[in-house]
């Protein structure tokens, strides 16, 4: 039960890459990096930035 449907996405996507793997009897490598850096490709902040300036700031209480 969750808001953040993009990570509900990610979760659902993956989940039936790991099912489909099982199913045909083939191998599934899952990449999650931890943190990509470099400069913004857009001029605004994206949610991702936002989840980071969260933790530097302070104000995040717990991993979303």
């Amino acid at each position: 039960n969750t808001k953040n449907w993009y990570c509900y996405g990610k979760a659902v996507a993956e989940q039936a890459a790991w099912d489909m793997a099982k199913e045909k009897g083939v191998d599934v490598v899952v990449v999650n990096p931890v943190l990509v850096l470099g400069p913004l490709l857009q001029p605004t902040v994206n949610a991702s930035i936002v989840y980071i300036l969260k933790y530097l700031t302070g104000s995040a209480k717990t991993y979303a």
